[in-house]
């Protein structure tokens, strides 16, 4: 048939078929793009979470007594709420400068691994698993392996520990 042969039909039809295959393809794309860019945001809260609850970790398991207000100073930078109150309140600082002091003992915190095990909008629970090494004047290291387990909350300066989980404990 002399119409089928036309080739101006043949090539319509052509970028007909190539115009519909990049339409399914760039709309599958475009979907999975969008719902990519919906989890982003969670990714990024979770992410952030992690790394503020690992570094709090970090600075409430390490304090040197020959500068021992530095130490105080993360603890506090890493945490709000109660906890944050718990750690400036009383004589809480005063009885760990002196016993830090006193012990020439210097606490190092090193994370070995971290988890976020619930983020809901800018409050979160994390697990982070700690090797913790004191050394006192004169004596050999003792490190021990330490859970930690934490309330992380969202604040205008990042996420900081905010407490202990309900029912939850540390290790010993």
């Amino acid at each position: 048939t002399e119409r089928s042969r036309n080739p101006l039909i043949l090539a319509g039809t052509a970028l007909l078929v190539l115009a519909v295959a990049a339409a399914v393809v760039f709309g599958v794309l475009w979907q999975g793009a969008a719902s990519k860019a919906k989890a982003a945001p969670t990714a990024t809260a979770r992410d952030d979470a992690l790394r503020a609850a690992e570094q709090g970790s970090i600075n409430l398991t390490t304090l040197d007594y020959h500068d021992v207000q530095q130490g105080l100073n993360h603890w506090k930078a890493s945490t709000t709420g109660d906890l944050y109150a718990q750690l400036t309140q009383g004589d809480l600082v005063d009885t760990f400068t002196k016993q830090a002091q006193q012990a020439k003992s210097v606490t190092t915190g090193k994370v070995l691994d971290g988890v976020v095990t619930q983020l809901a909008g800018n409050a979160a629970q994390a697990i982070v698993y700690m090797q913790v090494t004191v050394t006192t004047a004169g004596g050999k290291p003792t490190t021990k392996l330490v859970p930690l387990q934490w309330n992380l909350t969202d604040t205008s300066t990042g996420w900081k520990l905010s407490g202990l989980p309900s029912g939850s404990t540390t290790g010993n």
